[in-house]
This record gives C-alpha cells, sequence and structure tokens, in this order.
C-alpha cells in the first residue's frame, strides 16, 4: 500500500463512523408506540424491542423516510 492508499482507507473508515453517529443520533429512543402514529396498524413485538421508541409501523416509516 502507498500513501494514497492509506488516506482512501482512513477517509472510507471516517465516513462510516459519520454515517454511523447521524444513523444512531436520529433513532428514536423511549418507549415504543404499540400501534403506528400515522395510520394506527399495531406494530409488531419484534420492532417495537429492536427499535426502542418507534412510532411508526414499517410502511409509514418508508413513506417517510421518501419524502425527507
Amino acid at each position: 500500500m502507498d500513501v494514497c492508499d492509506d488516506a482512501a482507507a482512513i477517509s472510507a473508515a471516517h465516513t462510516a463512523e459519520c454515517i454511523d453517529r447521524a444513523r444512531r443520533r436520529n433513532l428514536p429512543v423511549g418507549e415504543s408506540a404499540r400501534h403506528c402514529d400515522h395510520c394506527g396498524s399495531k406494530i409488531p413485538v419484534a420492532r417495537r424491542r429492536i427499535i426502542p421508541g418507534v412510532r411508526l409501523c414499517v410502511p409509514c416509516q418508508e413513506k417517510e423516510e421518501r419524502h425527507q
């Protein structure tokens, strides 16, 4: 490896770390809703366990992310 390869590897690692940090910052916190705030559908237990503080069902979350 040369200096350019080292610099590219460091840059890629830094970018991945920044993306990971931003994703964690945008995760909900607190108690999860049992029903979606947008459509009222039940939010599955597995989703509530995996994402503490979740407020939307998967279809509504996907719509929300497409509009951002």
